[in-house]
């Protein structure tokens, strides 16, 4: 693929995020990644506001790997807040989850979400979702506005 695909990995957990960059590394994924510890920060960098003032604001990531229990704002208030803008409804959001709690799943599938996974992930089934989407993107040119 000639295009980059851009990814924002929301996680808090030190341990989780560098085994998930470590699964993206191992299968070249990584490229052009961001990892941000909570939601806040995560909706300022793609908002490009606060710290993230100075990122061209039309380069959205492609792909949104969302822990749900996240400090400051919630994995689900992230996705809503993306949903409900349609030009940030277009980027491709995985959840990747320690919850066991049902309501967490419905809410993440009403909303839109593109694939739920349950920690400890599966690489295997993480790789498949991540690489679909990342062919998904190319064809389609979802999740930015500048394609």
């Amino acid at each position: 693929m000639n295009r980059p695909f851009e990814i924002l990995l929301v996680e808090d957990s030190v341990t989780d995020a560098k085994l998930t960059v470590r699964v993206l590394k191992k299968h070249g994924l990584a490229d052009k990644l961001k990892w941000v510890k909570n939601g806040a920060d995560a909706m300022d960098f793609i908002l490009a506001r606060g710290a993230y003032a100075s990122r061209n604001p039309s380069r959205l990531p492609k792909l949104i790997l969302l822990d749900i229990a996240l400090p400051m704002i919630d994995g689900l208030q992230v996705l809503e807040n993306l949903k409900l803008r349609p030009h940030l409804s277009i980027i491709s959001v995985v959840v990747m989850t320690a919850s066991k709690v049902e309501t967490d799943r419905l809410k993440s599938e009403k909303l839109g979400v593109n694939a739920y996974l349950e920690k400890p992930v599966d690489e295997g089934n993480f790789i498949r979702v991540v690489k679909e989407i990342e062919l998904y993107g190319y064809f389609f040119g979802s999740g930015s506005a500048a394609c």
